[in-house]
């Protein structure tokens, strides 16, 4: 038997695009972590322990930076981030 009479049983997948962004870790200029700071696409989050006053638990959260006019922080070159949360 030849390959054209031969049929195929492979399935073909498509793979499927996810449009969910991940955090990657902030690199300082000798590419080492930055403690606490994360990006996610075009935008600067910082992590922090945040503590429930009922419960007392902590818990990690990622909080958006933002410059001191409200706008998310978009480059790492600001120095005026402030903590939003």
């Amino acid at each position: 038997m030849n390959s054209a009479e031969t049929t195929s049983n492979i399935k073909t997948t498509s793979t499927f695009k996810t449009h969910a962004s991940k955090f990657a870790k902030v690199l300082n200029g000798r590419k080492q972590p930055i403690r606490g700071l994360w990006k996610r696409d075009e935008r600067y989050y910082a992590q922090l322990a945040i503590e429930n006053p009922v419960t007392g638990v902590k818990k990690m959260k990622r909080v958006p930076l933002k410059d001191k006019d409200g706008n998310p922080v978009t480059t790492d070159h600001k120095q005026s981030w402030k903590w939003t949360g």
